[in-house]
C-alpha cells in the first residue's frame, strides 16, 4: 500500500494501523480494557545524516509526525471520555517485533499502531489446537467486543477530526493546478 500511496502521488496524511486490538486480557489472565497502546516513531531514518544534523542544531527529535499523531490520539481520548486512556510507547513498535505501519513509516508517511494493553501471544498467529490443556488460536470466544468498541470510537473520532483538518501547504511541484493569473 505504501509503494502504490507513493507511485500514485497521495498526500497520505495518517496511517493508523490497528493490529492486535480485540482481545484485552493477557495470557497471564491480566485483563486491561482501560488502555490501548499507540506506538509512534520518533525520528524518521530516511535522510538519516541530513536529518541528524539538522536535529543537533535545531532539536526536534521528539517532534516527528508520527510522534504528534501518537499525542493527538491520546488528547483526544482524553476528551471523549471513552474509559480508554492512550498509553504512548516511543518506538516504532513492540520490541522485537514489527507492524504493518512499518512500511507506511519508512515511505515517509505519518503512521502509528493502535495495540491491546495487553498481549496474550496464545491467540495470535497460531493454529487452532490444544496443547497440555492450553487453547491457543484466534477465536471470536477470546473478543473482548465492549474493548473493541472504545477502540473504534477513537480510530473513528481521529480519522474524522483528520478529515476536517486543513491540508499541509504543498510544494510547488506537487500543485496539480494553476492559479489563474489575476
Amino acid at each position: 500500500m505504501a509503494d502504490y500511496a507513493r507511485a500514485q502521488g497521495w498526500d497520505v496524511i495518517a496511517n493508523l494501523n490497528n493490529d492486535i486490538i480485540g482481545n484485552s486480557c493477557g495470557s497471564d489472565g491480566y485483563c486491561d480494557a482501560a488502555h490501548v497502546r499507540v506506538f509512534s516513531e520518533g525520528p524518521r531514518w530516511q535522510g538519516r545524516e541530513d536529518l541528524a544534523a539538522r536535529q543537533r542544531s535545531l532539536g526536534g527529535e521528539n517532534d516527528s509526525p508520527s510522534r504528534n499523531l501518537s499525542r493527538y490520539v491520546a488528547d483526544l481520548a482524553e476528551d471523549l471520555s471513552l474509559g480508554l486512556d492512550v498509553r504512548q510507547i516511543w518506538r516504532n513498535d513492540r520490541f522485537g517485533r514489527g507492524g504493518d505501519h512499518t512500511e507506511m513509516l519508512n515511505a515517509g508517511y505519518p503512521a502509528v499502531r493502535f495495540t491491546v494493553a495487553v498481549e496474550n501471544y496464545n491467540h495470535q498467529h497460531q493454529d487452532l489446537r490444544v496443547e497440555n490443556g492450553i487453547e491457543y488460536g484466534d477465536t471470536v470466544d477470546k473478543m473482548d467486543f465492549p474493548y473493541l468498541r472504545k477502540v473504534t470510537q477513537l480510530n473513528v473520532a481521529a480519522l474524522a477530526a483528520l478529515a476536517r483538518t486543513p491540508l499541509f501547504p504543498l510544494p510547488r511541484s506537487k500543485v496539480r493546478c494553476r492559479p489563474t493569473p489575476v
